[in-house]
């Protein structure tokens, strides 16, 4: 679920508990990234369209259309922190599907001498705050990523390959860089 909706849905419960709330203000600020990245695209494809500045100004409720110009900018230059921001957030999805994924794995542990310790990291991992700093979580990623170097991927069940690869091309668009990588064996 898309971080927006998540508040919303905390919101929209009739007497929201604190974990709910608690919950709902960690994703505050990817909501708000997701609602900035809205903004600029709508703004983008009514230009794109033909509409006015003016007329962009107007429907934010901004007081002209210097204003309205000024917000994209604001916006485009946020950008990039979003960018990393969202990537960080598919990262830790991906790791929470591979920990979910591995603790289902009665025989997990036996399967490499550096099992447990990829398990440990990756129960780490998610259970992260999304909204730390991500470079807590792209060491732990990078440490799972060398436990799991020699394993087979052939020799893991499938929900396991599926979530580590997912985990992997996750952490190729983050641009995370390490000579620690997983082979692909």
């Amino acid at each position: 679920m898309r971080a927006f909706d998540e508040v919303h849905a905390a919101l929209a419960a009739p007497t929201p508990d604190a974990a709910s709330a608690l919950a709902a203000l960690t994703r505050l600020p990817q909501a708000r990234a997701e609602l900035d990245a809205a903004e600029a695209a709508l703004i983008e494809a009514a230009r794109d369209d033909g509409a006015g500045w003016s007329a962009i100004a107007t429907a934010l409720g901004l007081s002209s259309r210097q204003a309205g110009e000024q917000r994209l900018a604001r916006l485009r230059r946020r950008a990039p922190r979003q960018q990393v921001v969202d990537k960080s957030v598919a990262l830790s999805d991906a790791v929470s599907a591979l920990s979910a994924a591995v603790a289902d794995d009665p025989q997990w542990d036996g399967r490499t001498p550096r099992a447990a310790l990829a398990r440990q990291c990756l129960e780490i991992a998610a259970s992260l705050n999304p909204d730390d700093p991500p470079g807590g979580l792209y060491s732990l990623v990078n440490d799972v990523l060398s436990d799991l170097a020699e394993v087979p991927r052939a020799a893991l069940p499938q929900a396991q390959r599926l979530a580590l690869a997912a985990m992997e091309s996750a952490v190729r668009e983050t641009g995370i860089d390490s000579d620690r990588r997983s082979s692909q064996s």
